[in-house]
């Protein structure tokens, strides 16, 4: 669980950011049994703000075998996007 604060104006992060990288995703995946399946989504790029990580509870990086970095972890937030979803196919 985390708790955090945002702050900044919303924009949209800049294509060759880092930021634009994690975010601007087009395509989702799910899985139905042993299948799995691929569709192509569109939707307005997110309005970013910086966020700052008060507080956090997890165990997952340490659990994978990985050392947490010093540095303070890498947080925007987005109200969010209105986004359409065009077919799924099977990935093959």
């Amino acid at each position: 669980m985390a708790k955090c604060a945002s702050y900044g104006v919303p924009a949209a992060a800049l294509p060759g950011t880092l930021e634009h990288f994690l975010v601007e995703r087009y395509l989702l995946y799910s899985r139905a049994g042993r299948t799995l399946y691929r569709g192509r989504v569109r939707h307005e790029p997110y309005r970013l703000q910086t966020a700052e990580v008060l507080s956090l509870e997890e165990n997952l990086v340490a659990a994978a075998g990985i050392a947490r970095p010093d540095a303070p972890p890498l947080a925007h937030y987005a109200r969010g996007v209105r986004v359409e979803i065009f077919g799924l196919e099977k990935v093959k």
